[in-house]
């Protein structure tokens, strides 16, 4: 593999300092042909197994599956390092959609994609109030019983289910996978998304598999706490997943990672089947660089892609007059990212306020305005009181002036799209041409004045966007699908004029949007080694010990020595906190230099931690990790890889 890394092609060079990116080749080396060999033992076995056999065979393999990763952890405890990590994770995977699922089915609703965005909504909501009522406190860590509890569950239902193969043979699915398989090529084996959002995600994850509230964390360093103020959602949402199947921040966050696009493909299907706009059209256009480079998938904007997907189910509910389950969704997105989910809540208002048949009929729907009122006082409570700093959102608002709002507005307009233009043209066409259901383009229009709003002032914030980069990106992909619809209704009912449409559209999205797709491998802020050694602390070391998550000089640089995601992947207290003063509402900061102590070499490095009340060290798998800790004379503790722990105490 040394080889490989040291003669790339010149195009290709800055990969060779990729941190993991020789464990993810290793993994690719391990995993492929077991792939291969797997699949094509069963579909050889499932061709020569009788027809009345089929069915049994079938659920003998879903479990063998089923059981494989809960077998993996009972013994290695982590599972995506191993020659099963790609079946394991997308059985993990499928898993944890299958019981968004099954929950979305107990709340009768009857679309099945849209039973997804429901159960994720409701477990959103039930972590949350989890983590109020310090549930969180009592069942903290994820641990091998409930996996088992739950595996054996899973089985008991897949046993129970009717087999229907001629799924197999609908388009739309295969489609859909494909779609939804592309843009995470480039994080094949990655032990988590990128971006440095994800490891804020996951140092809050980590304060709740510790038993912590979040408006009361101790962060190890003596006497320092703060509350809180980011929206928990997200956190509690990736905590009470991680416990039906015994796994920490970093896979819980790829898991959703997929979900998420997964998310706003199908729902994105479901409104545009309320719009009457041709499915494969939305469908080949939801692959977007938009959407799945730096603004979506590779910006790590996984909270963001959720609530967005939330808030397009919400707009389906509401034109299927679903006032409950809109109400779900919707609270369920404010929890999550509340900006994103703002210019959802403007079409609510509007379809409660003009749309709504009649008057709402409160007896039947009190349980959407509890929802959204106990929300609203949430997101109130995180703002009112004692503050050491000011919010982002609190910030952009007091900062905002007419000439910044319309040109951030119009910036990201044109950044993700076409052009105002063209909205106007698609929604206001389908406007006339459809008076019967012009409702539905109204609330369209609601929705792309509510993200203009949005972009126009939070486009821009202390170090980046405050909201979704792709606000806008869903109405456009709407509107090349209506605009097919309205040119079609004027041209000649044949054939073969539908065909060269479509081909137009088609070549439109292999002109415009294509190129912008990229599948070249994307970095990651921690390794499966770092991952693996997170276990063996969380087993190994006391609660009270105190680390100092360390990156070696290397492909980055000096001045970002300290992290990242330890506190996720171990439970136990981390110097690096990534959590800025804008997520920060109250608290007691003890001003600890923890950078001072950056240096080239290891031993003044781990001296002068020492002397800041550090325990430990853990040394992450970087490029430079190998010369960084080669004169060292500690051994060190333990050694994943190339990731490393040493003790400070008694040294």
């Amino acid at each position: 593999m040394g080889f490989v890394l040291e003669n790339l092609p010149q195009n290709l060079e800055k990969f060779a300092t990729y941190p993991g990116l020789l464990e993810r080749l290793e993994l690719a080396v391990l995993n492929v042909p077991i792939l291969i060999g797997l699949v094509t033992i069963g579909l050889v076995s499932f061709f020569i197994v009788n027809d009345r056999y089929k069915i049994r065979f079938v659920k003998i393999c879903a479990s063998c599956l089923i059981l494989l990763p809960l077998l993996i952890r009972l013994f290695w405890d982590y599972a995506y390092d191993t020659p099963f990590a790609l079946v394991s994770q997308v059985t993990d995977t499928l898993i944890i959609i299958y019981l968004c699922y099954q929950v979305g089915c107990y709340l009768k609703c009857t679309d099945a994609s849209l039973r997804i965005s429901v159960g994720i909504s409701i477990f959103a909501i039930i972590g949350l109030l989890s983590i109020i009522l310090r549930i969180n406190s009592l069942i903290s860590i994820p641990f091998v019983l409930s996996h088992i509890v739950f595996t054996i569950w899973l089985i008991f239902q897949l046993w129970k289910t009717n087999f229907n193969f001629k799924y197999l043979k609908n388009l739309e699915i295969w489609l859909i996978v494909g779609i939804t398989v592309l843009p995470f090529l480039p994080f094949l084996f990655s032990p988590a998304p990128p971006d440095a959002d994800i490891i804020t995600q996951s140092e809050l994850i980590g304060y709740l598999y510790q038993g912590q509230p979040l408006w009361h964390v101790q962060t190890g360093v003596s006497e320092e706490w703060f509350s809180i103020r980011y929206p928990a959602g997200f956190a509690a949402l990736g905590w009470i997943f991680s416990h039906f199947i015994n796994i920490r921040a970093s896979e819980i966050m790829v898991i959703l990672s997929i979900i998420a696009y997964l998310l706003i493909i199908v729902n994105l299907l479901r409104l545009a089947k309320e719009l009457n706009i041709n499915k494969y059209l939305v469908l080949i256009y939801t692959l977007n660089p938009t959407i799945t480079e730096i603004l979506g998938i590779k910006g790590g904007q996984v909270q963001e892609m959720i609530s967005y997907s939330l808030g397009i189910s919400t707009i389906t509910f509401l034109l299927r007059k679903q006032f409950n389950l809109a109400s779900l969704c919707l609270a369920a997105a404010f929890i999550i990212h509340p900006v994103v989910a703002l210019p959802f809540s403007g079409v609510l208002v509007i379809w409660m306020v003009f749309y709504s048949t009649n008057k709402i009929d409160v007896e039947n729907n009190w349980p959407g305005f509890v929802m959204l009122t106990a929300t609203f006082f949430y997101l109130g409570s995180l703002q009112i009181g004692e503050k050491l700093y000011e919010s982002v959102p609190v910030i952009m608002l007091t900062s905002i002036t007419p000439k910044v709002f319309f040109d951030l507005a119009y910036m990201h307009l044109q950044t993700a799209n076409f052009g105002l233009h063209f909205f106007i043209f698609s929604l206001l066409g389908a406007f006339f041409l459809y008076k019967k259901d012009s409702h539905k383009y109204v609330l369209i229009l609601v929705w792309l004045a509510g993200a203009f709003i949005i972009d126009g002032i939070f486009g821009v914030g202390v170090s980046s966007p405050a909201h979704a980069n792709f606000g806008t990106i869903a109405i456009w992909i709407l509107a090349i699908g209506l605009s097919y619809e309205l040119v079609k209704f004027y041209l000649p009912k044949n054939k073969k004029v539908e065909i060269i449409l479509a081909g137009i559209f088609g070549l439109t999205w292999v002109t415009f949007v294509a190129p912008g797709l990229n599948y070249l491998p994307v970095s990651v802020f921690t390794s499966h080694s770092d991952v693996r050694m997170g276990r063996f602390i969380e087993n190994s070391l006391d609660h009270d010990v105190l680390l100092a998550n360390i990156r070696p000089p290397g492909d980055i640089g000096k001045r970002h020595g300290m992290g990242f995601m330890m506190r996720g992947l171990s439970s136990r207290n981390t110097i690096f906190a990534r959590i800025g003063p804008h997520q920060v509402k109250n608290g007691r900061i003890r001003d600890v230099d923890f950078d001072t102590c950056i240096n080239a070499s290891a031993e003044p490095y781990f001296s002068c931690l020492e002397k800041l009340g550090v325990t430990h060290v853990v040394v992450d798998s970087r490029p430079g990790t190998q010369t960084f800790v080669a004169p060292l004379t500690q051994k060190p503790m333990k050694q994943f890889g190339q990731t490393y722990l040493f003790s400070l105490i008694n040294r």
